[in-house]
């Protein structure tokens, strides 16, 4: 369950992504600086699991990950391998074409469903998408700028920030990285369950994170939200040097 949405400028790319959680599970950890296959990247590490949810290596390329859902009550195969785990072995990938390339040929039948989002400063951004039986990718658009996953009436909910979404913007006065910040932080008028900013009695928003790529660093900055007061914690922010690609 999360809330993705992104914005590319002439100067870089920013992604924004809330993840929701069930409140039994343990923190995460947050990001920091680690290496893959010699490609330095930053990513939070999941409490319970290891792996992660987003990740930004030294390329400028960022992934994040969402848990798919057809419908309401989609029951997950048990000793499942983590989905975080796949996000990690993918830290390393060159941009959004070669991280895609490697799920189409790779073997996904230990992972529940998922979504995979590979966004860059340079290249096309795709989708990845896993329903257990079957794949498919395809090139994001500026109109698919966000994305979101919901165990909870999916159809619904994501209609619902959608529609939000798209009403936080034009308030706004347009697309921007100040529009996706707010909008992340934003609880829906319709009630906590709708909106980016989630709450519901067995899950809710856990963390806020964000990815900015320039032509001179990439950072992170992630900020962990209590679902008892429905606040923000104190933000942690990690960055890296000079990007090797952008």
């Amino acid at each position: 369950m999360c809330t993705v949405s992104w914005i590319r400028s002439e100067s870089g790319c920013s992604v924004f992504c809330n993840r929701d959680e069930r409140g039994t599970r343990l923190p995460a950890r947050p990001p920091a600086r680690m290496t893959r296959h010699g490609v330095a990247y930053l990513a939070p590490i999941d409490g319970d699991r290891g792996g992660t949810w987003i990740a930004v290596n030294e390329n400028g390329l960022c992934l994040t990950l969402l848990n798919y859902y057809r419908t309401e009550g989609d029951v997950e195969a048990d000793g499942a391998r983590s989905r975080g785990l796949l996000l990690a072995d993918l830290a390393d990938a060159a941009g959004p074409a070669d991280a895609v390339g490697r799920l189409e040929t790779g073997d996904l039948a230990p992972y529940n469903p998922f979504v995979l989002l590979a966004i860059a400063s340079a290249g096309e951004p795709f989708r990845f998408q896993w329903d257990g039986k079957a794949s498919g990718s395809g090139v994001l658009s500026s109109a698919d700028s966000l994305q979101s996953t919901s165990s909870f009436s999916p159809d619904e909910v994501n209609q619902a920030r959608r529609e939000w979404f798209t009403e936080r913007v034009r308030l706004a006065g347009g697309m921007s990285e100040a529009a996706l910040d707010g909008f992340h932080r934003s609880v829906h008028p319709a009630g906590p369950a709708y909106g980016p900013c989630m709450f519901r009695l067995e899950a809710s928003t856990v963390s806020y994170t964000r990815v900015r790529i320039d032509a001179l660093r990439v950072s992170m900055t992630y900020e962990p939200v209590c679902a008892e007061t429905r606040s923000f914690g104190p933000a942690h922010e990690v960055e890296l040097g000079r990007v090797s690609r952008v």
